[in-house]
């Protein structure tokens, strides 16, 4: 009986033990750090688009935007991915020699996909409720038929898309002659890529 209760005393002493050399658990992250690990620094939305000859169930387009502001000074420039699920070409090579062609996926000014710039939505007028047009305005681009871009089956095109803030004025909409571009308003915009996916950016002035 005696060595029974030695035995139980020495097993229960090497536990103890045991449990004294384990490590300390992590004390619990403070809630500034939970919220700056969870803070997001891009947005992206995307959707199902037609895109050239292809079927918008086999395309999809994706924006991102940084979710910082940008200051009068920095241009403004979002990421754009186009992606083809599908087993058929989107677009088609030029016939002939195009210098003009971009073979590379461009957005934008003679781009395949259209790049337009608003004010934030208001709920003021029916003519805010869309937002303001501030880009590219009224401006005629003189641009070949062919682009030259082609996106092959099962295969992901990349672009950045990037606006200099020089912006329509929204108040010279009704004038026959077109003014010139003014600095953008400092203020909430959404930029809209391929006339179907937008994300919302801001000017800010800078800090400090």
């Amino acid at each position: 009986m005696k060595a029974a209760n030695r035995l139980i005393a020495i097993t229960l002493a090497a536990a103890a033990a045991a449990l004294a050399a384990l490590p300390a658990a992590p004390a619990p992250a403070s809630a500034a750090n939970q919220a700056k690990a969870t803070t997001r620094t891009t947005i992206t939305r995307s959707a199902h688009i037609v895109f050239e000859n292809c079927n918008a169930q086999d395309i999809t387009l994706s924006v991102t935007a940084p979710t910082h502001p940008f200051t009068p000074a920095q241009p403004v420039v979002v990421r754009v991915q186009l992606r083809n699920s599908g087993s058929t070409p989107c677009g088609a090579a030029p016939a002939g020699n195009v210098p003009e062609a971009h073979h590379a996926l461009t957005v934008g000014r003679c781009g395949p996909l259209s790049l337009t710039v608003r004010t934030a939505r208001t709920a003021r007028t029916a003519r805010t409720a869309r937002g303001l047009a501030v880009y590219p305005g009224p401006v005629v681009f003189h641009c070949p038929e062919e682009t030259g871009f082609v996106l092959a089956p099962h295969s992901t095109a990349r672009a950045s898309a990037s606006w200099s803030q020089m912006a329509y004025p929204a108040s010279s909409a009704s004038q026959v002659k077109a003014p010139p571009f003014e600095r953008a308003p400092l203020g909430s915009y959404r930029i809209t890529v391929g006339g179907t996916v937008s994300v919302p950016i801001r000017l800010s002035a800078p800090s400090g």
